[in-house]
């Protein structure tokens, strides 16, 4: 896990600067009987005066202001002082009422202009150290409060920084340096929680930097000169900030870092301006201004779990939130900055994070990185956990993406991965797995009646029986994706008329089902000939789709195990062969707790993850992709029949660890009232519980089954390795 380094002298001399700016605005604020109107006034007027001292530092501007401040400290009449900085060019923090100041604190100020490099000041770090230095209760540790240089380059290398170093790297002829400097020209990069203005500085100064890579490219493969700059100025770089006084400290910070990289890099120098693209709004409500070209996101939005959300932003904001938002009503709050930025980037662009390590897990997953991958994008370097500098012992996530395929590079933790899964883990490419011809046949889809008149309620059952009897082997009970997930008993709530595969003659031998889908369904296939085939109108008393081969399966079963086509988890569920079954679910033809063990393990979990679809943030479970290519264990290193239970202690295990579980998990739902996915949202949760154990107990063993190391199912990607394997060693069995 990285660390963070100490303080260079650069950092140590700015922290101690802002420090004592701070303890200035502080002194005025706790003799105030306006708290927050004397930190706005006094705040503004110290940015002012860091300004100007800053640029008399530099040689930009002499007009005596440091003089001023001298002679006001001997005087103790800051009139002088305010003039000076009235007489000064360019945009200029606006002060409505200039403060008035007592002989300590113009002497504090007279020190700060005195007494530090002003010229060493490190812009990167200076805005979050004197914001924090305004208010006590947010400070810390000297040094263990602000962005450092360092932290934000894990957002802006891979997401700015790389990609252009890329690029320009690729050039090879005129034409391609041309086109270059004409992306540079178009290029806008956009923090929407820019706070003291931190990562437009960085990226500015990167950004310069790159100019100057670019245009010794352009000299090496072009005879003409470069064309005049700059290619990157800074009303291309752009920022949101809720805070005003955060904002007004962005614009210092940006102006003060502007003059600094022009004097490292050896640039023109400019007057001393404020940047005019920071914008006071709050990024959640306020349209994001999408310039013409090119755009990146950057930056490190508030996070706030999603119970102190009514506490922190108080019930109107959280219910404008909502309604705004409906997909984010469960994730933290730092979520809903991905999804304004999905709502703005265009193909190909990028945008990167520092957000809550939430984003990798359950709603705040579905809200944030699930949602990317979903509208096409790619993660290309994220770290799951990280120790970001802010907070005593915080670690956070940071996640960089583009929305497009990306074949490239990816880093994960600071090392090159080949994939990163959605929960910010190394993934495994379980595309490569192959077919395994032992599980075909032994997990089915269900039916598809393709018309609401065959399901009959209770009542109507009761009526068509009473007529005739003999239709009561034909009306049977229907079980649905939501029994499943939602019942508390998980039984069929409706039923079925359900003539099979029968033919026409056979069908009206069971007069009172025959004649209600007469009515029901004969009508409805044969109106609208556009929406039915000629095969579905002359064969209208079947299913669309009756499944005969998971017909002929159910047979000799009494028992099967289901799963839900479509669900949060992957829940199994053990029901009478006998039902009928929608094509909302999955049948697999089992029985034994040693199956419904291996399925319902998190082995299996991981695999249907990675093979399988998502609808929503939901799995989307299929036959083929999945459970055809699942490796069970094999009987033996040279023999695998899936629906053999094995010989031996370890499957022993399985089925009485599976048994337990199911157990505890049926009681569970009896004693709470609830289904099997909201059963299943508390074992996400990894809260202790008889359950969790249960569940935990049940892993052990299905991984000790398949004599993978122990603990192995809670690390997916190693799960994924060594199920690949399995996969690839039982395909190879004659």
């Amino acid at each position: 896990m990285p660390q963070s380094a100490p303080l260079d002298r650069g950092e140590q001399a700015t922290a101690q600067l802002a420090d004592t700016l701070g303890r200035l605005v502080r002194q005025r604020i706790a003799a105030s009987a306006d708290p927050r109107g004397a930190r706005d006034q006094l705040a503004g007027a110290v940015l002012e005066c860091v300004s100007a001292i800053f640029a008399e530092a530099i040689g930009l501007e002499s007009l005596g202001f440091t003089d001023a401040i001298r002679q006001a400290d001997a005087s103790g009449d800051m009139r002088a002082v305010w003039a000076s900085l009235d007489a000064l060019p360019g945009q200029h923090p606006a002060i409505d009422a200039r403060p008035s100041l007592d002989a300590a604190q113009i002497h504090t100020l007279h020190c700060a202009a005195r007494d530090f490099d002003w010229s060493s000041i490190r812009p990167e770090i200076f805005g979050s150290i004197f914001e924090q230095a305004l208010d006590p209760a947010r400070r810390h540790e000297l040094g263990a409060h602000f962005t450092r240089e360092a932290d934000i380059a894990r957002v802006i290398d891979p997401t700015i920084v790389t990609p252009w170093q890329r690029r320009i790297a690729a050039i090879s002829t005129p034409g391609d340096a041309e086109r270059v400097v004409a992306a540079m020209r178009g290029f806008h990069v956009l923090d929407p929680a820019c706070g003291c203005g931190n990562f437009l500085y960085v990226v500015y100064r990167e950004m310069k930097r790159l100019e100057l890579t670019l245009a010794r490219r352009w000299r090496e493969v072009h005879e003409l000169p470069p064309p005049p700059g700059p290619w990157f100025h800074r009303e291309q770089l752009h920022g949101i900030e809720i805070d005003g006084f955060a904002a007004a400290l962005a614009r210092v910070v940006i102006a003060i870092g502007e003059q600094l990289a022009a004097r490292e890099l050896g640039l023109p120098i400019g007057p001393l301006e404020h940047l005019n693209t920071i914008v006071h709004g709050d990024a959640l409500v306020i349209d994001w201004h999408r310039p013409a070209g090119a755009l990146a996101i950057v930056g490190n939005p508030p996070y706030l779990g999603v119970r102190k959300l009514r506490r922190e932003l108080g019930d109107e904001r959280v219910e404008v939130l909502f309604a705004r938002y409906p997909n984010n009503r469960a994730a933290d709050y730092v979520t809903y900055w991905f999804t304004r930025a999905l709502e703005v980037l265009r193909p190909g662009e990028r945008a990167g994070y520092v957000c809550t390590n939430s984003v990798a897990q359950n709603e705040s997953r579905a809200a944030s990185i699930d949602l990317v991958l979903a509208a096409g994008g790619s993660i290309t370097d994220a770290w799951k956990s990280y120790p970001w500098p802010g907070e005593a012992a915080v670690h956070i996530g940071i996640v960089n993406w583009v929305m497009s395929v990306w074949d490239g590079v990816r880093t994960l933790g600071g090392k090159e991965v080949l994939s990163i899964s959605p929960g910010l883990t190394e993934s495994v490419d379980v595309t490569v797995a192959r077919r395994l011809g032992k599980n075909e046949g032994l997990c089915f889809m269900g039916v598809t009646p393709g018309n609401r008149g065959f399901v009959v309620t209770a009542e109507q059952r009761a009526e068509i029986v009473g007529k005739d009897p003999k239709s009561n082997a034909v009306i049977r009970p229907f079980l649905i994706g939501k029994d499943i997930n939602r019942e508390i008993g998980q039984r069929p709530s409706r039923w079925v008329i359900d003539f099979g595969i029968a033919e026409k003659t056979e069908a009206q031998a069971y007069s009172g089902a025959y004649k209600y889908i007469q009515r029901a369904v004969f009508v409805a296939k044969h109106s609208g000939s556009d929406r039915k085939t000629e095969a579905e109108k002359n064969r209208w008393w079947q299913f669309v789709r009756p499944r005969p081969e998971l017909r002929a399966a159910l047979k000799p079963l009494k028992s099967v195990l289901v799963v839900s086509r479509v669900s949060p988890h992957l829940i199994v569920s053990r029901q009478s062969a006998k039902l009928c079954f929608d094509g909302a679910l999955m049948v697999f033809m089992f029985d034994e707790p040693y199956h419904f063990g291996i399925l319902q393990s998190r082995l299996h979990s991981i695999w249907a993850w990675a093979r399988g679809s998502t609808l929503e943030a939901r799995l989307r479970y299929t036959n083929t992709t999945i459970f055809e290519t699942f490796p069970f264990p094999p009987l033996s290193p040279t023999r695998y029949v899936p629906v053999v239970r094995p010989a031996g202690k370890k499957a022993d295990r399985v089925a009485s660890t599976a048994a337990a579980f199911e157990a505890l998990r049926s009681a569970a739902c009896a004693q709470q009232q609830l289904g099997l996915t909201k059963i299943h949202n508390q074992l996400e949760t990894g809260a202790p519980s008889p359950l969790r154990d249960a569940y935990d107990a049940l892993n052990d063993a299905v991984t000790d089954c398949y004599g993978f190391p122990e603990g192995v199912w809670r690390d997916e990607h190693e799960a994924l390795r060594l199920l690949l394997q399995q996969n690839h060693r039982i395909a190879a069995l004659p």
